[in-house]
């Protein structure tokens, strides 16, 4: 079986995924507990035009914000900020998974920087488990191209921007919902050794990498709290 599915086809209504082009989600809770209609009604005027970026919910108690980037949060949060929207707390932003498989969000990547700054950039967003895949020179400005996992890209703009004085820019895009890949602990048994390797092929459930269990705990994390 592929590893990678295509947006296209995880995109569907029977997917069961609620704006699946939307990786990112940021709520922002009602400080007195409840919104009044009428404040709902106002959060959706103010976040009407944030165009196909960002998609709002809307409910007594917060408002949900499932976002393209994080720029896109950032942009749509400032909207209801200031003194008229105190009684909304913003949230962090928080990367969504989906399960049965786990399915993890890749973004393509693209990077406008000054020359000097390339082989940085590449070394962070490596160190982020990304990479590059394209490099546009013209003069002194350069447009680095790659992919790398949305959990990676948190903060990532920022770093950008801070080491490159502020010249440097970082735009991404969901490129694919990609399945998570099983890897063996380096630090187990061998196969056949131990009662918990024995769990293992007993029970038919791989070892995830350290990045895939980290997905898999924000998915449970989310799913508990749903139950509560």
């Amino acid at each position: 079986m592929s590893l990678v599915e295509s947006l296209p086809q995880m995109n569907t209504p029977a997917d069961g995924f609620r704006h699946a082009e939307h990786p990112l989600m940021q709520r922002l809770h009602a400080v007195r507990g409840f919104l009044h209609p009428f404040e709902e009604a106002e959060v959706r005027l103010a976040l009407g035009n944030a165009g196909g970026d960002v998609v709002v919910e809307t409910s007594s108690a917060d408002v949900t914000l499932y976002g393209r980037s994080e720029a896109a949060l950032q942009h749509a949060v400032g909207r209801v900020s200031g003194y008229r929207w105190q009684h909304l707390a913003p949230g962090v932003v928080d990367v969504r998974v989906r399960d049965n498989p786990l399915r993890v969000a890749w973004m393509s990547v693209h990077v406008r920087c000054g020359r000097r700054f390339v082989a940085l950039i590449r070394e962070e967003l490596a160190r982020r488990a990304g990479r590059t895949s394209a490099a546009q020179f013209n003069d002194d400005v350069v447009m680095l191209s790659g992919h790398a996992p949305l959990s990676g890209l948190i903060g990532y703009a920022d770093w950008v921007s801070q080491h490159t004085s502020g010249n440097g820019s970082v735009r991404y895009r969901l490129a694919q919902w990609r399945i998570a890949e099983a890897q063996p602990d380096p630090l187990s048994p061998p196969p056949g050794r131990g009662a918990v390797d024995g769990r293992l092929k007993q029970s038919g459930q791989p070892r995830l990498s350290p990045a895939a269990a980290g997905w898999f705990r924000i998915a449970k994390n989310r799913t508990n709290r749903g139950k509560g």
